[in-house]
């Protein structure tokens, strides 16, 4: 599963140079003779880019995934959050922002380590963090959706003290990660 853009000829002032938008497509590919097909998805027309599955489980099998619901225009202006079932091969979720507010890379953050058993179903047990840009205020957050119910509420929402970089990339480490980056050298 990944956004794929293709080149339009109509396209001029996109930020990638006449690449277009990028909408949902899973790709399978069979070792066995060598190929690769691209499939259309359900709710894939949609504009989204920065899929990401749980961290802890990537070249594992998940069940859902998350993207950035991209806005209109030439810049990566997330206006929402895009929830995947990889298992149904359809859009199972989608949360739109408040108007003037727009959010950075979405990235799933496990509720819990009993949450973390690779045959549960639990790739939802969890949050979607990010960063959010509220133009009418100037003002960075970082909030918390609930990756289950994708609710339009955060779970909770902090600001930032300084502004965030829409294009800031993201990954998320557990306290035991955290606490190894604090003891090298």
């Amino acid at each position: 599963w990944t956004p794929l853009g293709r080149h339009k000829e109509d396209v001029e002032d996109q930020i990638l140079g006449g690449i277009g938008s990028m909408t949902m497509h899973k790709i399978v590919i069979d070792m066995t003779d060598n190929s690769a097909k691209i499939h259309d998805v359900p709710g894939g027309s949609l504009e989204t880019e920065f899929p990401r599955i749980r961290d802890d489980r990537i070249g594992q099998r998940v069940r859902y995934g998350f993207s950035g619901l991209q806005g209109p225009g030439a810049d990566f202006n997330f206006n929402g959050i895009l929830k995947w079932d990889f298992e149904e091969n359809k859009l199972v979720g989608k949360l739109r922002f408040p108007e003037g507010v727009i959010g950075g890379e979405p990235v799933f953050i496990p509720g819990s380590p009993s949450s973390w058993s690779l045959w549960s179903s639990g790739d939802d047990r969890g949050y979607v963090g990010m960063f959010l840009w509220r133009s009418e205020t100037k003002e960075s957050t970082f909030a918390l959706f609930d990756a289950e119910t994708l609710s339009p509420e955060p779970v909770v929402e902090m600001l930032v003290p300084t502004r965030v970089p829409l294009g800031f990339h993201a990954f998320w480490i557990n306290e035991e990660q955290f606490q190894k980056q604090l003891a090298l050298p």
